[in-house]
């Protein structure tokens, strides 16, 4: 019987440093820049069509709440953007990849509403904690946006990655 606890105690300890932490927050906590590059066309009031192609800075603050994120986004500025909240979930052992990630981007004057896919690298110390992360987008959709007060089409590129905290206070 002894021998038996021995085993069962020597298996329990190989499963548990074997077995990858559960990364399932991971992100919780943590500032994005995102520098997002959109390309589309406008179209302004009168019905005249123009090639648009912009770049734009935001933030976003991730917090873990029971099975998914909730994402803040502000402007380069600072601003809440006027929809800003969002949720998402993240899909592989490593978190690697967030599916149908709606977000309004942009700034509060021209807000851009927009769901993408993306790739996401986690970087982490000897310990395991989170040293750095990154969400590479793999294309998105705008489905409703403003540019200049002219509606835009089109899609884009976000690339973000952690930061310790944004420039403005908050």
């Amino acid at each position: 019987m002894k021998k038996c606890a021995y085993t069962t105690f020597l298996i329990a300890l190989i499963i548990l440093f074997t077995t990858p932490v559960a990364f399932g927050q991971a992100l919780d906590g943590l500032w994005f820049k995102a520098k997002t590059t959109f390309k589309g066309y406008t179209v302004d009031g009168s019905g005249l069509i123009s090639k648009a192609n912009v770049t734009m800075v935001n933030y976003f603050y991730l917090t873990w709440v029971d099975t998914a994120y909730y994402v803040a986004t502000y402007d380069e500025a600072g601003n809440v953007m006027p929809v800003g909240d969002s949720s998402f979930h993240t899909i592989g052992a490593n978190e690697d990849i967030v599916h149908d990630f709606t977000m309004e981007l942009g700034h509060v004057s021209n807000p851009i509403n927009m769901v993408q896919s993306s790739i996401i690298k986690i970087k982490r110390d000897s310990h395991g904690a989170v040293k750095s992360a990154t969400f590479n987008s793999m294309g998105c959709d705008i489905w409703r946006a403003q540019l200049a007060g002219n509606g835009f089409y089109g899609g884009c590129v976000m690339k973000a990655k952690t930061i310790e905290y944004p420039p403005f206070p908050g």
